[in-house]
């Protein structure tokens, strides 16, 4: 035993063989030393004492979590020189056990006669029950309880004047692994880099609280973003530094380039380093010229992989470039500005192969950087963007250097930017609407809100003149705000007004209303002082909200979640659209004006593609842009539910739009019938088959749609559809009793129903199906199918039938009301039996007790007039003489097939018969079997 043991013997009782785990240290020439360990903690340790006590004292913190060693160690450091109470909360390895345990660590000093300091560690494990979870209920530190409860956040705490290392947690190294074992008081540079770097408490001061920078000054080995915010940590000035690794939504899904978000975050820097190296930095603008197009020609498949194309193209040219896909058909990229224009030409050659018979082409706008110059990334960009699209429709320019002669349009953009909130006070921006129709009913059934600014300075400014300028000076949020505020306000001053309800109207959301301020919140609070439903208000979304930011698509949840309808606007103009409808859900999509502008056949046939491939995922179709009554019809005939565009007016300010739409005898939806008519459009038009949909409204009926087929099928009839419609409008006539008694059964059964009616003198067979209803209005699908039966080739085929010699074959009497079905089973059945026909289930009693032997089986239809075949088959079963009669059912409903073996019958037909074998096995199968009987 040496000399400090017999010491400490003094004041423990045989420390060395005491149960209880504890340690006992000194702080000796400015190092921690350990002097002994209980048995109780070589026994908690799983460790003999030599092995605990030679680990103790030259690697004490070899099975300590990583993330954990910083915080013990910096807390042993301040207990055994400035005597601050250890209390600590860490994970360590246990010999022999795989996962880490939970140690709560306590200390205190203790003194010698002789005044001697020694530090006492008592040791003790968390119960397993306790998970890391709430790690933060032991921990005493309300900063150290904080990273606890964020511990899959990778974090680091540094001193603000020196970087010596205060905390980090096991995330951080995992992504920054540690170059050497961690001491107390070492420093961000010693601790994690390999070789000095001053020049990093002056980045982490310019980084603070400037969101994400990409680390490129430290050899990471993998892109790294970081970011920086100032802290108290325990009385000292700190920075936290968060770390993540180069996030997925810094790439373009489509074409695996850097995307805007990214460009913005490293542009500066690339900048930086190319002036380090005496070379000028040029930014271009790259403008892909005739892509729209190019997708209404050749469809979205070929604009994806030409973007890809493009893209590689770029790669290829601009070998050491900055390059990023900014949006749409835009591309941006940092080179220099030596051999810039050889390489300009080089891409515009190439790119001009791409086309085909479409033309596709580059247009480029250039901003130069010199020493001196101060210009922010969105600055160089504008410029940028500025050059190229004053050559947008130049045919003999393909690029364009910034210089002094677009100044004036900086002025204006400057004006702009300055002038936004004054004239948001003044009225100079107003609410326009553009009317939006659905083509089911012609009805108005929404409209969109536009901004429009009316400058006694400047005019009229178009939104493309200061949408761009408020973007780019991220004041965007601030007009989006007024307008969500002024749009609820006159909603609202309208319905109260006029004692009418509105029709929804939606809008358009920025990126930056996502990223500047509360939107959802914003959003929330108008249509709550306004008294107005969530279904009033509509969000338009571009797709490139979608895939720049996680956040942002959490963001547009939130409105979806709490009831708004989120469209997604200009689809197909650009980005790969249809992996954004797989990935979130949208209730409508709007499809871009420019697919209606070129209105070729291949145009056509996309459009007719894009509005199936939406029915089918249960999305809805407006399409932009619609301008002659040859495009309403043709969006009409394909099923498209909603049309925006010049046919039906210009946006217009408030009452105004809504009196010029009135004035041309258009009628608002109701908002009770919104519903049904968004169900009923959801309807899937393109079947190939004869089909229309009718609204039932008391006793009128209305067409709401029929497709060319169902028109070809009455002309051939010699008839039309309106004809039809007059005659199921005559109440108390044929047609009318006909299709009010098909909706009451189709409503009663909840299923469709099937049934035949003569048109001009031939039988067409219907599928009626319910597609919506409420109180007022009953929405119904007919499928129409020529049988090529007239009534002059029938009736005689079934006087001659039901004369038949009956002595050569068994007889079989079909009950049916349906002359159609009479004739197909007639038709299966005539060379195999004699075929006896009754029209109602009263007649069929007749036939059968008139001579109950004459019959082999009876086929009865469920559903007939007067007595209906419940009731003649329970006749039938009922009666002696007919007891054992076999009976067939015939009928639509599938559900009924245990009640009506209940009720005796021996087998089915499910309408509408097709397989003649089938139907003949199943009739000499129950003959058969009762045969003898």
């Amino acid at each position: 035993m040496n000399d400090k043991v017999k010491k400490l013997a003094q004041l423990l009782e045989s420390p060395e063989q005491s149960p209880i785990p504890f340690s006992v240290y000194q702080f000796v020439n400015h190092k921690i030393r350990v002097i002994l360990v209980s048995e109780g903690l070589c026994q908690l340790m799983n460790t003999p004492r030599e092995v605990l006590m030679e680990r103790l004292a030259n690697n004490r913190y070899e099975n300590v979590e990583a993330g954990d060693v910083v915080t013990i160690a910096t807390a042993a450091q301040e207990f055994a020189v400035r005597g601050i109470p250890y209390d600590v909360i860490y994970r360590e390895k246990i010999s022999g056990m795989e996962e880490p345990q939970i140690f709560h660590a306590t200390g205190k000093h203790i003194y010698t006669p002789d005044g001697e300091r020694f530090g006492l560690i008592r040791y003790e494990i968390i119960p397993s029950s306790v998970t890391s979870g709430n790690l933060a209920i032991y921990a005493y530190k309300d900063v150290l309880k904080k990273f606890y409860d964020e511990e899959d956040q990778a974090l680091c705490v540094i001193t603000k004047d020196d970087t010596t290392i205060l905390y980090t947690n096991r995330q951080f190294c995992a992504l920054l692994p540690p170059k050497r074992s961690f001491t107390v008081g070492v420093t961000f540079c010693d601790y994690f880099c390999d070789r000095p770097h001053p020049e990093l408490t002056e980045l982490f001061a310019q980084w603070c609280d400037k969101g994400r920078q990409l680390i490129e000054e430290i050899e990471t080995g993998k892109p790294l973003v970081i970011r920086v915010r100032q802290v108290e940590w325990s009385g000292t000035a700190a920075y936290i530094l968060y770390l993540e690794e180069q996030r997925k939504e810094y790439r373009d899904k489509l074409t695996n380039l850097p995307n805007q978000a990214y460009f913005k975050l490293v542009a500066d820097h690339f900048c930086k380093k190319l002036l380090d190296a005496n070379q000028v930095p040029a930014c271009l603008f790259y403008n892909v010229i005739g892509m729209k197009i190019y997708n209404a020609q050749n469809g979205f498949s070929a604009g994806d992989i030409l973007l890809q194309t493009i893209a590689k193209i770029l790669k290829s040219i601009y070998t050491d470039a900055l390059i990023a896909r900014f949006d749409n058909d835009h591309f941006c990229l940092i080179s220099t500005e030596e051999g810039m224009i050889d390489k300009i030409q080089a891409m515009n050659q190439e790119v001009a192969k791409l086309g085909g018979a479409s033309k596709i082409e580059t247009k480029v706008g250039i901003c130069c950087i010199h020493r001196g110059e101060e210009h922010t990334v969105s600055e160089m960009c504008d410029r940028a963007r500025i050059a190229g699209n004053s050559i947008k429709y130049d045919a003999d320019r393909f690029y364009n250097i910034y210089d002094v002669s677009f100044e004036k349009e900086l002025a204006e953009r400057k004006m702009i930017t300055e002038r936004l909130e004054y004239a948001i006070e003044n009225d100079e921006i107003q609410v326009y609407y553009q009317p939006i129709i659905r083509t089911l009913t012609g009805q108005l059934c929404g409209f969109e809100a536009l901004a429009r600014w009316i400058s006694p300075e400047l005019g009229f400014l178009s939104p493309g003149r200061f949408i761009p300028a408020l973007e780019a000076s991220r004041q965007i949020y601030k007009l989006d705000i007024f307008m969500i505020r002024q749009i609820c306000r006159e909603i609202s001053n309208y319905t109260r007004q006029k004692e009418a309800p509105f029709v929804p109207v939606s809008f358009n959301l920025s990126r930056l209303d996502f990223k500047l301020c509360d939107i959802f919140r914003i959003v929330e609070d108008a249509v709550k002082e306004n008294d107005l439903p969530r279904s009033m208000l509509n969000i338009e979304i571009t797709e490139s909200l979608m895939v720049e930011d996680v956040l942002i698509r959490e963001e547009i949840r939130k409105f979806h979640d709490a009831g708004y309808k989120v469209w997604m606007d200009d689809f197909g103009s650009g980005y790969s659209s249809l992996n954004t409808l797989k990935d979130y859900d949208f209730d409508k999509i709007k499809i871009d004006m420019l697919f209606l502008s070129s209105f070729t056949q291949k145009s056509k046939d996309i459009i007719s593609s894009i509005v199936s491939m939406a029915k089918r995922i249960g999305i809805r179709t407006l399409a932009e842009g619609c301008e002659t009554q040859e495009q309403y019809e043709f969006l009409q005939s394909i099923g498209c539910e909603e049309v925006q565009g010049y046919y039906f007016g210009k946006p217009s300010p408030g009452e105004e739009s809504v009196h010029k739409i009135f004035d041309r005898h258009f009628i608002a939806e109701k908002s009770n019938d919104r519903e049904i008519f968004e169900t009923a459009g959801r309807t899937s038009f393109q079947e190939g088959t004869p089909l229309a949909v009718l609204d039932n409204t008391e006793d009128t009926f209305f067409l709401l749609y029929s497709n060319k087929e169902t028109e070809q099928l009455l002309e051939y009839l010699e008839t039309t559809g309106p004809a039809v419609i007059q005659a199921m409008n005559q109440v108390g006539g044929t047609y009318h009793n006909m299709f009010q008694s098909k909706i009451k059964e189709c409503k009663e059964r909840k299923q469709a129903t099937r049934f035949s009616f003569s048109v001009h003198n031939t039988y067409l067979s219907v599928t009626l199906t319910i597609i919506a209803f409420n109180a007022d209005h009953t929405v119904f699908k007919v499928e129409l199918f020529d049988t090529k039966i007239s009534l002059e080739k029938a009736a005689p085929k079934v006087s001659q039938m039901t004369r038949r010699n009956l002595q050569h074959k068994r007889t079989i009497l079909i009950a049916d009301d349906e002359p159609i079905n009479c004739m197909i089973l007639g038709e299966m059945l005539k060379d195999h039996y004699n075929i006896v026909y009754a029209e109602d289930g009263q007649q069929a009693l007749d036939k059968i007790f008139e001579d109950p032997d004459a019959f082999s089986a009876v086929i009865l239809d469920m559903v007939m007039p007067k007595v209906d075949g419940m009731q003649v088959l329970f006749r039938i079963r009922t009666t002696e003489k007919t007891r054992y009669l076999p009976v067939i059912a015939m009928t639509s409903a599938t559900d009924l097939e245990i009640d009506l073996l209940h009720n005796g019958v021996n087998q089915f037909f499910f309408k509408p018969l097709d397989d003649q074998e089938l139907v003949l096995a199943k009739i000499e199968n129950v003959i058969r079997n009762t045969e003898g009987r």
